[in-house]
């Protein structure tokens, strides 16, 4: 039980000495105290009413008074603000963090006692005293302690990656450990091709939180900003198609936007989140429609799983684990070799995400490959570009998702098809006829297409002689990866 050393301090004294007895984390903008309990050092928010029970409890058991409720919420308000200004100030990201000149990378482990990795030319080495550079979630998880010898390569034993994108996949995964804009990798494949397998695999790679599955894509900027609080890495699985809302959330976050919301149960105050981080997308197929965004993604196709490699998520996790040191180990490596031959401006004529063109060449420079790195991102943002504009070419989007809102059927006039159709078309910012008469000039030149891909349609007149389009799909059910 505590002693009162002082018989003479006021009360706010006593409680302002009590609070310094403790210490404190930076986790998700809020402070935290680490109390000890049976279960060792738990975190517990300042502002939670545990924690004021504690500090009453603390203050009765030193004076053997109890103390007023009023003065206990001001001094633990007003000692919050006092760390917020020295503690809170002094951090930065989730996971990464790099230094301006470009000097050095630290990567947060992610454990209780806050250590992380400071990799720079001459090395990489674990560090201790974290909570300097880091913020903290309640779902981190810590980092798999890397292997002295590495090899990321390993990873395509679980990726199962086309040979002409396996350097662009490393400098992707590579980048991640690297504080700038990284594109957004778009997993597509056919049913059972292991693409939400592949989503799970890369989080707990990167940023390995308590639960690594994939989330429900964010309805709104709140919610996304509620994610990306959460965690530096988040994937979004089984989607079918981006609206134009949701394509304009990602390249915020892909390029970084500031969000100011106002604080809850405030009328003025505003508190500023900064968001720019990586980004895993899954699905069938034509997840991707909107050009600026397809010109910020990495799309992978994977290709058909055989029978004879397929093994149970379970068995296939065990291996994975015993292989992430080794992995991890090995982008270390290839951070370190980065830094010291990475020079800035490296290229006259880049593409859009000119940061990730740069730092991925050197990163598969690392191993000899940085030539064949900027060959295989270079075809591959030329062939994205044309696959949208083919996409845009025809009505299929259009009449895909009418069905998907009409149970796979539609009749009505030409004119009321083209209004319904209007809509679809600026909610996923598909191109569309301009009118009537050239929609249906339209649907009859691109009817073998609709109908290879299940869509067909006959043109009619009702008894008022408008002319009407009767259209049906068979539908091709689409299971979870």
């Amino acid at each position: 039980m505590h002693s009162c050393k002082n018989n003479n301090l006021k009360p706010v004294d006593i409680v302002m000495e009590l609070l310094k007895e403790f210490e404190y984390k930076n986790t998700n903008d809020t402070i935290f105290a680490l109390v000890e309990t049976v279960n060792g050092k738990e975190e517990l928010s300042m502002e939670s009413v545990a924690f004021r029970n504690i500090i009453a409890n603390h203050y009765f058991q030193k004076t053997f008074k109890t103390v007023n409720p009023s003065l206990l919420k001001s001094c633990i308000s007003c000692y919050y603000g006092y760390l917020y200004e020295t503690l809170l100030k002094t951090t930065t990201r989730f996971r990464v963090f790099m230094e301006d000149d470009n000097s050095a990378i630290y990567i947060d482990k992610g454990d209780k006692d806050y250590h992380y990795y400071k990799i720079t030319a001459d090395g990489w080495s674990e560090e201790t005293g974290g909570d300097k550079y880091f913020k903290r979630s309640p779902s981190t998880a810590e980092l798999p302690s890397p292997s002295r010898k590495g090899n990321v390569k390993r990873l395509f034993k679980y990726c199962r990656v086309p040979d002409k994108m396996k350097n662009v996949f490393i400098a992707f995964v590579v980048s991640c450990f690297i504080d700038i804009q990284h594109p957004c990798l778009v997993i597509q494949g056919e049913a059972g091709s292991s693409k939400t397998t592949q989503s799970k695999i890369l989080k707990m790679l990167i940023d390995p939180c308590t639960f690594n599955e994939p989330h429900i894509f964010p309805k709104n900027a709140e919610e996304l900003k509620d994610i990306y609080t959460q965690m530096y890495l988040a994937s979004y699985d089984n989607l079918d198609r981006l609206t134009r809302k949701q394509s304009d959330f990602l390249c915020s976050a892909i390029t970084g936007v500031q969000l100011i919301r106002r604080k809850l149960f405030t009328n003025s105050e505003s508190c500023s989140y900064f968001l720019r981080q990586p980004i895993i997308l899954n699905g069938i197929s034509g997840i991707v429609s909107k050009e600026d965004l397809m010109s910020r993604s990495i799309v992978l196709t994977l290709p058909k799983l055989l029978k004879s490699e397929r093994k149970s998520e379970r068995l296939l996790m065990k291996e994975y684990k015993e292989d992430l040191p080794v992995i991890l180990g090995g982008i270390f490596d290839i951070l370190s070799e980065m830094l010291g031959t990475y020079k800035e401006e490296t290229f006259d004529d880049t593409p859009r995400m000119a940061d990730f063109y740069e730092f991925g060449y050197y990163i598969c420079e690392a191993y000899g490959k940085g030539d064949d790195f900027c060959k295989e991102y270079l075809s591959l943002v030329d062939n994205q570009e044309k696959h949208v504009s083919a996409e845009n070419e025809n009505l299929f989007e259009l009449i895909d998702a009418l069905m998907e809102e009409n149970e796979d059927y539609w009749y009505d006039t030409v004119g009321h098809t083209w209004e319904e159709l209007k809509e679809y078309a600026y909610e996923y910012d598909i191109p569309m006829p301009n009118a009537p008469n050239k929609l249906s000039k339209e649907l009859s030149d691109c009817k073998k297409y609709l109908e290879e891909n299940g869509i067909k349609f006959e043109f009619s007149r009702d008894s008022e002689n408008y002319r009407c389009i009767e259209i049906c799909r068979k539908r091709v059910e689409k299971a979870s990866a």
